[in-house]
């Protein structure tokens, strides 16, 4: 299942031994590489025998990792008489998503869906990565004034050198959304609107086409700790309480990792972790008001509604003397109404 790679040179510490790279100056199970490659195997199925081992194995070396004594049999206890349910049978329910990811016609979007790789074995040497700061949330993190964390994260970002505020992080959503009335305050030309053939799907079905997708440039977080991306955002002609919806695309984009409990989320930038605190207030306002505008579109409907009850009784009728035909000669009593003259 893995393939070793060609010896590598030894390191200064003779007196250890790794059995992966064949040469001096570590351990095999204090391998870093080889510890990736296993749980690559172990995460896409290859080795789901020994994944309940694994777990219990975990500090006493690799070479337990593919042995099962007797004793280890015996301590499972028998075996089930029955089968466990198939997993056909059980029920399934997907995930609504919406807008051009993984392509913008149906041909890419199913070549995307395909195109997941389960593992990467590579047989050279892994490319050294800088080392980021761990990011970590602790109470000098949380909000004052009380709990927050069922408050919708709404932050304010930099775009284009323009400070927009009501930006709604949204995990849920699968494209990064601006909304036409917010682009068209940013002064940018329809021009600079790429074609989007894809509509985006609500929670409720609707279809929404979009007016086209830009690049913009994005900056986030407090100086001197600012983060600066090119993300790609759709424009939609919709009525909402806020100026851009940050779905997943931007979210992966700035590698950032989200705290509802402390209603904030934290990133890493060239001058260390950055953090952009949720403004729980401007939340509020934006629930209130979105909770507003529908009761005030429910309450036109039913009044369109209760109108055309009251005007039931003037609708105009026939225009000449109409007769009942039988739609069935076996059963009379269902009849329709036709003009005399046909």
């Amino acid at each position: 299942m893995i393939q070793l790679p060609a010896p590598a040179r030894d390191g200064p510490d003779k007196d250890k031994y790794c059995a992966y790279h064949r040469n001096r100056g570590h351990e095999t199970d204090e391998c870093h590489v080889l510890k990736g490659l296993i749980e690559d195997l172990l995460r896409s199925g290859e080795l789901a025998q020994f994944a309940a081992e694994k777990k219990k194995n975990r500090r006493r070396g690799w070479k337990k990792y593919f042995k099962r004594s007797d004793k280890e049999k015996k301590d499972k206890g028998p075996e089930p008489d029955h089968d466990p349910p198939a997993a056909a049978s059980k029920q399934i329910i997907n995930v609504i998503f919406g807008g051009p990811e993984g392509g913008d016609n149906s041909e890419r979007r199913r070549a995307w869906s395909r195109d997941l790789p389960v593992c990467s074995i590579s047989t050279s040497q892994p490319e050294k990565r800088m080392k980021d700061e761990p990011i970590t949330f602790t109470d000098q993190d949380l909000l004052l004034g009380g709990d927050h964390s069922a408050e919708a994260l709404v932050i304010t970002v930099n775009i284009c050198g323009a400070e927009v505020r009501r930006v709604m992080v949204d995990t849920g959503s699968s494209v990064n959304v601006l909304y036409l009335e917010a682009f068209q305050k940013l002064n940018i030309e329809r021009s600079a609107l790429t074609p989007v053939r894809t509509s985006l799907s609500g929670f409720t079905g609707d279809m929404v086409h979009p007016e086209g997708r830009v690049v913009l440039p994005v900056e986030v977080g407090v100086y001197p700790k600012i983060l600066k991306v090119e993300m790609e955002f759709i424009v939609v002609n919709l009525a909402c309480v806020h100026n851009v919806i940050l779905g997943r695309p931007g979210i992966a984009q700035m590698k950032a990792i989200i705290s509802m409990p402390h209603l904030c989320m934290k990133f890493p930038t060239p001058e260390g972790v950055g953090t952009v605190r949720g403004d729980p207030r401007s939340a509020r306002l934006c629930y209130v008001r979105a909770v507003e505008k529908q009761a005030a579109s429910t309450s036109r409907v039913n009044t369109i509604a209760r109108r055309k009850d009251e005007e039931k009784n003037e609708q105009p009728g026939p225009s000449e003397p109409v007769e009942e035909v039988p739609l069935e000669l076996e059963r009379p009593e269902r009849c329709i109404r036709i003009g005399t003259s046909l």
